[in-house]
């Protein structure tokens, strides 16, 4: 039964295993900056070199989504899941076996990082091709998995470390990849991806100056966000805080994300994302997250208060990309241009973390990296935020033009029949 029929039980079952595995990937991509850490440690090597397997396994979780899309089609949710999860659990797996960091590159990087990209994409559309009424909803339930994960992993990994040492993670996480494969056992569903699914790459939509501008916020925001949480439990160290204060600041993060991605969904619901908390939650945020971290690391309040910020922002950037795509772009050619959209978040996550490993290597810096990611998130806020400003004052013309032909002729239609043609008619002349 679908959950149009009424089968309530399985509609949360997959609800959950699809929120499961947003704990699992989301949680460990996001507290890279830990698992860095832990690998300078233990295999005293540079920034530069230790990031690499951080950007492969958060690169390929990106670009996987490509070759997983394939998968869906010919194979289903089901077993696309469970092969990521058992090719991410491999990868861990075999890193206990490994003395070297360039090993890593393999097993962390590229194994467990593509393990995940297989393993999530279908977590993320089986919530849209099973569900019909709440849609949504279910959408909305599992993605909140990530910031959930960003809270409990963080002080997890530490603990593992100290009690097991790094081979003892390694297995310990393996373990954990291996529940992603039950939570694909578990995402039985009669419909499948339509064929359609596989049209990712329309060339036709690079004649969109929107669509061009969504990809270019895409590398921009990843490739400044990785930087960030790669680096900042290594920055907070480095400014007298312990290992575990630090990874206090990525969970705290979390919780804020998870708090911001809930409140502005319901906002979005109930009505359309106004100017001001638009312009509040991206360019504000991130200025004062570009400008002032110097200053807010001389104080624990400042401390908390700039990862609180930095949850509020990537919580709400999830929606804004979701709104300005869908009313500026439409959710068909958004479906059409996927495969773009993954590519451009998987080279601005290869690129983040080792530019600013080898920027903090040559100067023994923090500061050159954080103002390069806070101008990488403040130039696509201000670019999203453009180009939302652009489609909102093309709609209110557009509408305001319908309400004074209509006056003129005397012909009556409700405001939202006219809203809608103004979408329609917005969405056809930039596709």
């Amino acid at each position: 039964m679908t959950a149009k029929d009424g089968s309530c039980g399985w509609s949360c079952c997959i609800t959950s295993a699809s929120f499961l595995v947003h704990v699992i990937v989301g949680g460990l991509c996001y507290c890279s900056g830990v698992l860095q850490l832990i690998f300078i440690e233990y295999f005293g090597r540079t920034r530069f070199e230790t990031s690499w397997i951080i950007s492969l396994m958060l690169g390929f979780s990106a670009l996987a989504g490509i070759p997983a899309t394939l998968l869906m089609y010919r194979c289903g949710y089901r077993l696309t899941v469970v092969l990521g999860g058992s090719l991410a659990a491999a990868g861990v797996a075999i890193s206990v076996l490994c003395t070297d960091v360039r090993q890593l590159y393999l097993t962390v990087g590229i194994m467990c990082g593509g393990g995940f990209g297989l393993a999530l994409t279908p977590a993320i559309i089986v919530t849209k091709t099973y569900f019909e009424k709440r849609r949504t909803l279910a959408s909305s339930i599992a993605v909140t998995g990530v910031s959930i994960g960003v809270f409990v992993f963080p002080m997890l990994l530490i603990f593992l470390e100290d009690s097991f040492a790094l081979k003892g993670l390694f297995f310990t996480l393996a373990g954990i990849c291996l529940v992603i494969c039950l939570c694909g056992v578990a995402m039985k569903t009669e419909k499948e991806p339509h064929k359609d699914s596989l049209k990712i790459f329309a060339g036709s939509l690079f004649c969109s100056t929107t669509f061009v501008a969504l990809c270019v916020c895409n590398f921009l925001w990843t490739m400044g966000v990785s930087i960030i949480y790669t680096y900042l439990p290594d920055y907070a160290i480095s400014t007298g805080l312990t290992i575990e204060e630090a990874a206090m600041l990525i969970a705290i993060s979390g919780v804020t994300s998870f708090f911001s991605r809930v409140t502005f969904e319901v906002f979005n619901q109930s009505a359309k994302l106004d100017l001001a908390n638009t312009f509040l939650c991206s360019i504000c945020t991130t200025a004062i997250l570009t400008g002032l971290f110097p200053e807010l690391f001389k104080h624990k309040a400042g401390e908390i208060g700039y990862a609180i910020m930095l949850g509020i922002h990537t919580g709400f950037w999830g929606t804004f990309v979701s709104v300005v795509g869908r009313g500026q772009v439409g959710d068909e050619s958004l479906a059409r241009g996927r495969g773009y959209l993954m590519v451009t978040m998987a080279l601005g996550l290869f690129a983040g973390a080792p530019l600013a490993g080898w920027l903090c290597d040559r100067d023994d810096s923090f500061h050159i990296a954080f103002y390069l990611a806070g101008a990488c998130l403040l130039l696509s806020s201000v670019i999203l935020v453009v180009v939302h400003l652009v489609g909102f004052e093309y709609r209110r013309t557009v509408l305001w033009s319908d309400c004074e032909s209509e006056s003129s002729a005397g012909g009556k239609s409700s405001l939202s029949t006219r809203s809608s043609q103004a979408t329609t008619n917005e969405q056809e002349t930039l596709v």
